[in-house]
């Protein structure tokens, strides 16, 4: 496996601001920018078979938890069946399976196929983990830069403040069924990258649960826990983390959306929330939340992995409102991802209580 597969495989998947961190944990060189931090790489400097194991270590790190949305399940009995077949199950020699953990380059995307395929099984001492990789397409709006609108082009677009392109994307999406080895739980981690939509999520969801349940032979995710009561039982627990976005309805029958510009204060102690909740009557009913935990690195710094729980104020006013997913974003690896996991299995136990 060489650098320059390594380098594009972090610049397709993985956010700028966490690649970053990754490759200075890494003790790599980091450009300004992906152009400059991948050319550094590539040179003669950082070919060596330690270094590009270490950094084929943290992609695959990153593949299995970096930006996910997320649903856990309870399991029952079955579980220890399923576990034995993935453990044992040959893995079919495809494009992607060879590949891994690097991603394939856009233009051979085209000649694989959409259905999801097993291309690895991650075994240790936590869980039993199976990855699938598959071809998933997003639209994509970016901003285009003035100077850079032809001559031609200004007649038209000239008097508009702002131009937005739209791309389509084709990328390589990796999806991971993890079964614990000591709890009842499974996570279902779909890839979720930044600009694809919830419901392109909910549906590689299905269709990766339904290639599991045909390799173990059964269906053993049938019913995700509802992680709704989390929202609001983590905005009030009031030392957990730093709240930097947070929707509610109030009991003036306005609705509030509020977000952190500085990710280092907390919305809880914002005097501007603090005052117009004095204001009211009632509590405020929250039913969109994100919160990011500061994580100390071993190279210094920190990382800060990030939970959202997002829904609408039509589900949450219902009788009995539901939320089946989350986004756990900005994870270095799996001690980022497992620490938010633990969270949210603790509030969880509350909730039995």
């Amino acid at each position: 496996m060489e650098m320059h597969g390594l380098a594009q495989s972090l610049r397709q998947r993985v956010p700028w601001s966490v690649a970053s961190r990754i490759l200075k944990e890494q003790q790599l060189p980091r450009g300004q920018g992906w152009d400059r931090t991948v050319e550094r790489l590539c040179s003669g400097d950082y070919q060596d078979a330690n270094t590009i194991a270490g950094l084929q270590a943290a992609l695959r790190e990153h593949i299995l938890y970096g930006e996910k949305l997320v649903r856990i399940y309870d399991l029952d009995e079955k579980k220890n069946s399923a576990v034995e077949i993935i453990q044992n199950v040959k893995i079919k020699q495809t494009s992607f399976a060879k590949r891994f953990p690097e991603t394939l380059p856009e233009d051979e995307l085209t000649d694989t196929s959409a259905e999801p395929v097993l291309v690895y099984v991650e075994e240790s001492d936590e869980a039993v983990s199976a990855v699938f990789a598959s071809v998933r397409a997003m639209q994509l709006r970016e901003s285009v830069p003035t100077d850079e609108i032809p001559d031609e082009a200004k007649g038209i677009l000239g008097n508009y403040d702002e131009v937005v392109g739209i791309k389509n994307v084709r990328y390589e999406a990796f999806d991971v069924i993890s079964i614990s080895r000591k709890s009842p739980r499974a996570v279902v981690l779909i890839d979720h990258p930044l600009g694809a939509s919830k419901d392109s999520g909910v549906a590689a969801h299905t269709q990766i649960v339904h290639c599991f349940s045909k390799i173990v032979g059964q269906n053993i995710l049938s019913q995700p826990i509802n992680l709704f009561p989390l929202i609001n039982a983590m905005y009030r627990a009031r030392s957990e983390g730093v709240v930097v976005e947070l929707a509610f309805g109030t009991s003036t029958a306005s609705l509030k959306h509020e977000k952190m510009r500085r990710k280092s204060l907390c919305l809880r102690e914002e005097a501007y929330h603090k005052g117009g909740k004095a204001a009211l009557s009632t509590p405020i009913e929250p039913h969109r939340l994100s919160i990011i935990w500061r994580r100390p690195l071993a190279s210094g710094g920190s990382s800060a992995p990030e939970l959202s729980l997002h829904t609408t104020t039509t589900i949450a006013g219902s009788p009995l409102p539901v939320l089946w997913e989350a986004e756990i974003r900005k994870c270095i690896g799996v001690d980022d991802f497992s620490y938010v996991n633990s969270r949210i299995e603790y509030f969880l136990s509350q909730k039995k209580k």
